[in-house]
């Protein structure tokens, strides 16, 4: 017999998956994607980043110079993680294939984003570095999702769990 999956967390936060309009709400919020890709040897990378989610993409603007934009150009497989730090610890996971929209560096897409994002992840703290840094060349990516994986709250995820010999729950 498997337990319920109740919740960890005494807030009554009820695990699972976001519904759609959880998952639009929360990456509305002004967290941080780390996005990782693959270096040429190989080994992943982390990049810290601001993003947007838009038409079912993740949008990031990276400097011209970065190592992101190196590794998308060899190779466009990535993997972004977007969590909160507090309760319940939403998360969602995204394995995709990124790309560079504007390869020749030259776009104002990008820098309408950069607008919106400066907005959303520093308001009026610091509502000019958007015009500051604007002149910096930059590349916009565009991450499409292959596979998208939500979660929230406490509980174990019914394929982590697996009946013992006295009726417990044990580690799978």
């Amino acid at each position: 017999m498997t337990p319920d999956r109740e919740a960890t967390l005494g807030a009554g936060t009820k695990p699972g998956a976001l519904s759609p309009d959880e998952l639009s709400e929360f990456l509305a919020r002004p967290l941080i994607a780390r996005v990782a890709s693959v270096r040429a040897d190989q080994f992943p990378h982390i990049t810290p980043m601001w993003f947007e989610w838009d038409a079912g993409r993740v949008w990031v603007i990276s400097r011209s110079r970065s190592a992101i934009a190196e590794h998308v150009r060899e190779n466009p497989r990535v993997c972004v993680s977007i969590a909160s730090d507090e309760l319940p610890y939403t998360r969602v996971t995204i394995r995709g294939h990124a790309e560079i929209m504007n390869p020749d560096g030259a776009d104002d897409e990008w820098v309408a984003r950069l607008h919106t994002m400066t907005g959303r992840y520093v308001g009026t703290v610091d509502s000019g570095y958007a015009d500051r840094t604007e002149r910096f060349p930059r590349w916009l990516i565009a991450v499409t999702p292959l596979n998208l994986t939500s979660w929230r709250g406490g509980g174990w995820a019914k394929r982590y769990l697996k009946d013992t010999k006295d009726g417990g729950v044990g580690d799978a």
